[in-house]
C-alpha cells in the first residue's frame, strides 16, 4: 500500500492529510481512477487552528506575529512526529496567503525546515486554485462548478467543467483578516469582494453548481446538520439553500460570542470566524443570483495527495 501525506499551512489553520493507494491497483493507475470510492483511503486527518495570518490585515509588507509562528511551528512538529509512524512514498507541504504576504515568511520557512525537516513551499494564487479545484472535483460528480475556497487570508474562485479548470482568480479577503475588523469595515470589505468577484465571473455558465470549500463550508454544513461531532461523510456534498443559510447567519449573529461557541456543529475556535465567512457566501450568492450551495469537505490537501499519486505513478516520489 502506497502512503502519501499533504500539509496545508493555511492562514487560519494547519491541516494534514495522510492517504493511501492500494498496491494492487497502483500499476494500472489512471488519473480518473485514483480517487474513486475505496481506492484512495483517508488514513488520518488533523486540523489545528494557528491563525498564521493574524496581524496581516494591513496587507503585504507586514510580519507574521511571533505567537502565530510559534503556534504553527508547534503544530508542524506534532504532525512530523505523527508522520514518523508511516512509511511515506511522498509528502508535499505548502503555505498559502499568509506566507505569500508576510515580509518575514522566508525566515519562518527556513526555521520550519531546520526544526521539523519539513520543506514548506509557498504556492501562488494560481497554484492554490488549481490544486483546490483538483481536490474538490476529484470527489464531487458535477459537470460544471463555480468553486469558492474561503481561507483565512484570501479567497480563491474557480470555474470548472468536467474536472477541467477553465478560469480562476483570487480576492484578498479572508475570515481571519475580516474577524479583526469592526462590523461596518467588515461589511464594506465583504461587499467590495462580492462586487469584484462578480465582475470576474459574470455571467456564470448555464447549469453551474456553486460549491464552497474550507472551514466555513464544513462548519456551515455541520451547523445545518446539527452534528454533535464532526462527520466527514455527512458534511461532504451537503446542500444548503440560500434562505436556510441566511437563517443560520442571522441566528449566529444574534448570539454573543460565548453562546455562539455552544451551538451544535460549530467548533468553538471558529465562533468569531463563522460570521464573516457566512456573510461573504451570502453576499456572493445574492450578487450572482445563486440559490443553493454545496459544501465540499475536500480541497487543497486532497488536491496535493492526488497530484502526489499521479507523480508516483510516473515513478516520481516526493519525500521529506
Amino acid at each position: 500500500m502506497k502512503i502519501f501525506a499533504a500539509i496545508d499551512a493555511g492562514s487560519n489553520a494547519v491541516r494534514m492529510l495522510v492517504a493511501a493507494l492500494d498496491d494492487e491497483i497502483h500499476d494500472e493507475i489512471h488519473d480518473e481512477e485514483i480517487h474513486e470510492e475505496g481506492r484512495l483511503r483517508r488514513l488520518r486527518y488533523e486540523r489545528t487552528t494557528t491563525r498564521l495570518a493574524e496581524g496581516l490585515a494591513g496587507g503585504v509588507g507586514k510580519d507574521l506575529s511571533p505567537r502565530s509562528m510559534e503556534r504553527t511551528l508547534h503544530a508542524l512538529k506534532r504532525y512530523r512526529r505523527m508522520l514518523s509512524s508511516y512509511r511515506l512514498s511522498g509528502l508535499r507541504a505548502v503555505g498559502t496567503s499568509a506566507l505569500r504576504e508576510a515580509a518575514n515568511a522566508g525566515s519562518f520557512v527556513e526555521r520550519v525546515l531546520k526544526e521539523t525537516g519539513i520543506r514548506l513551499e509557498t504556492i501562488t494564487h494560481d497554484e492554490e486554485a488549481r490544486l483546490s479545484a483538483k481536490g474538490v472535483m476529484g470527489f464531487l460528480d458535477l459537470p460544471r462548478a463555480f468553486i469558492l475556497d474561503i481561507g483565512g487570508g484570501s479567497t480563491e474562485w474557480m470555474l470548472t467543467e468536467d474536472e477541467t479548470l477553465l478560469r480562476s482568480g483570487s480576492v484578498p479577503v479572508g475570515v481571519v483578516k475580516l474577524a479583526g475588523k469592526n462590523k461596518d469595515a467588515m461589511q464594506g470589505e465583504i461587499g467590495a469582494a462580492a462586487l469584484r468577484l462578480k465582475e470576474s465571473v459574470w455571467p456564470l455558465p448555464a447549469g453551474v453548481s456553486f460549491v464552497i470549500t474550507g472551514g466555513t463550508a464544513s462548519t456551515g454544513a455541520s451547523i445545518d446538520l446539527g452534528l454533535a461531532r464532526y462527520e466527514h461523510e455527512k458534511v461532504h456534498g451537503h446542500e444548503i439553500g440560500f434562505e436556510r443559510l441566511l437563517e443560520i447567519y442571522r441566528l449566529l449573529a444574534s448570539l454573543p460570542l460565548e453562546k455562539r461557541r455552544r451551538v451544535a456543529g460549530l467548533e468553538p475556535d471558529r465562533a468569531d470566524l463563522i460570521i464573516p465567512g457566512l456573510g461573504l457566501i451570502i453576499k456572493i450568492m445574492g450578487a450572482l443570483g445563486l440559490n443553493r450551495v454545496i459544501a465540499s469537505d475536500t480541497g487543497l490537501p486532497e488536491g496535493l495527495i492526488l497530484e502526489l499519486l499521479e507523480g508516483n505513478a510516473d515513478g516520481t516520489d516526493r519525500p521529506f
